[in-house]
């Protein structure tokens, strides 16, 4: 119930149209794919708040519209109330701090953003050991790490210098609290040898399925467990029963009449698509009704 009050207050307090996913309902000023249609949209864009936005990394794949761009788990840090849709983060700017997460290990920009865009890009931090609640409140103050026991000192030294920042921060709900800023300057003295480097990176799992929402019957699909376990893997995603009608593709199964949502497609798109690693035309895989 708590939810669903705040839902409701929000929406009223942002000005929100609900579009429920219809793509005919999209408004002539946004730019996104079918599979990223909102249920909520804005009346006004121009009228809404800026917010800045805190992520895990940036990611890119052509099912975004923003130069491909996005953030992974992204959460609201705090309504700047100095910015506005003219001011906040522009097109180019993001595609900056993109490449500048691209280029060093670690780091934190503090920037501002509107709901698409993220404030943040830190990558995958090098691994160290942990350091206990006490050491770690011990060096919280210093602008840079050195403290830790010797193994954790021979690490950092190696993976390059690391320095922290506390910055005092407030949410959209008016709480006050602190967030560490760290900043790694890489040192690629010690890389790994390039051969090392092939073998670490030897057969990623591709993304070959990212952006389509399937639904599987229940019966008349051969192997589906081992299919549900590659499409996943591949960055699909699976839809159950209730959500079906939400899908982008549905594999008709042997007593199917028709799709309840989607394109409906023979098995064997997927498969191809697994085997050959590359995502296939629907245009030949198509079930005929």
């Amino acid at each position: 119930m708590n939810i669903i009050f705040l839902a409701n207050k929000k929406k009223k307090e942002l000005d929100m149209v609900k579009i429920s996913k219809d793509a005919s309902k999209v408004p002539s000023w946004l730019n996104c794919t079918k599979t990223m249609i909102p249920d909520f949209v804005a009346r006004d864009p121009k009228a809404q708040p800026v917010w800045e936005i805190t992520g895990a990394e940036f990611t890119k794949h052509e099912v975004h519209t923003a130069s491909g761009i996005s953030v992974r788990f992204p959460r609201v840090t705090r309504i700047r109330s100095d910015k506005d849709w003219e001011t906040a983060t522009s097109l180019p700017e993001l595609q900056n701090l993109y490449k500048l997460s691209k280029d060093t290990s670690d780091f934190t920009l503090a920037s501002t953003s509107t709901v698409s865009s993220p404030v943040t890009s830190p990558r995958k931090r090098p691994a160290t050991p942990q350091q206990s609640p006490r050491k770690k409140r011990a060096n919280a103050s210093s602008p840079t790490i050195s403290g830790g026991d010797e193994d954790s000192t021979a690490t950092t030294a190696a993976k390059g210098n690391i320095k922290r920042t506390t910055v005092q921060l407030t949410d959209v709900m008016g709480n006050n609290f602190t967030r560490d800023i760290l900043q790694v300057t890489r040192d690629t003295s010690n890389d790994a040898p390039p051969q090392k480097k092939a073998r670490d990176l030897k057969n990623p799992l591709p993304d070959i399925f990212v952006g389509v929402k399937l639904f599987l019957p229940e019966e008349g699909v051969a192997n589906r467990d081992v299919l549900e376990r590659y499409f996943v893997a591949y960055g699909g995603d699976l839809l159950k029963g209730n959500n079906a009608d939400e899908a982008t593709h549905t594999v008709m199964g042997t007593n199917q009449d028709e799709p309840l949502a989607g394109t409906a497609v023979d098995v064997s798109w997927l498969w191809d698509s697994i085997k050959l690693q590359k995502l296939q035309l629907v245009k030949h895989y198509t079930k005929k009704l």
